[in-house]
């Protein structure tokens, strides 16, 4: 599994849709499809690398907390 991949599947199951990803990192859709079509993100300018692992740091957080509050409180 190559690096975008692992991307995709933490977008994936966060819910975020290429759409709203597009929205958040300001580019068109299609500009996603077209970052996202290689095995890594070297053609992604690096501002918007910047803000796509800022959103990944977020949702991993996330999910980590959420796995933790379930470990501790038994939920």
């Amino acid at each position: 599994m190559n690096t975008v991949d692992k991307i995709n599947l933490i977008l994936k199951d966060a819910g975020v849709s290429k759409v709203n990803l597009s929205k958040y990192l300001g580019v068109s859709r299609q500009m996603i499809y077209n970052y996202f079509e290689e095995d890594d993100l070297s053609n992604m300018p690096e501002d918007k690398c910047q803000l796509l692992f800022k959103l990944l740091d977020i949702i991993v957080f996330v999910i980590l907390l959420f796995r933790f509050k379930i470990l501790v409180f038994n939920i």
